[in-house]
């Protein structure tokens, strides 16, 4: 799953700005203006190592978590019900989520844990 970091957002890296690249940029189809008033601001080297460090690391988080599908045998390892073990009935990728069904007390109910407390397997 691919996921942007900022929706609707174009980061240019440019030497020398100008009126006529500005005309250009505003010209432009689907820009609807620059961050922070009528002209583009700059940020800095470090601003940029931030925001990409901060998408990488989000990057390895999720690449971390793994792929779960219908049918998969899962142990909760985390939370209300850690110890019990279930099938996955559903998975919502938005939401990181997953439903699965539990025997509780004898009965199967159908339970809503995120990603990071079930583990694949038994």
């Amino acid at each position: 799953m691919v996921k942007r970091a900022l929706p609707g957002y174009v980061f240019l890296k440019i030497s020398k700005i100008s009126d006529e690249l500005i005309k250009f940029l505003r010209d432009t189809n689907h820009v609807s203006g620059f961050l922070g008033g009528s002209s583009p601001s700059p940020i800095t080297e470090e601003e940029v190592q931030t925001m990409l460090n901060s998408v990488q690391s989000k990057r390895e988080m999720l690449d971390a978590i793994p792929e779960f599908c219908i049918g998969d045998n899962v142990s909760i390892v985390e939370g209300a019900f850690e110890g019990f073990l279930g099938i996955v009935q559903s998975v919502d990728k938005e939401k990181s989520t997953l439903g699965v069904t539990l025997s509780i007390f004898g009965r199967e109910n159908l339970v809503s844990v995120s990603f990071m407390q079930a583990k694949k397997g038994k």
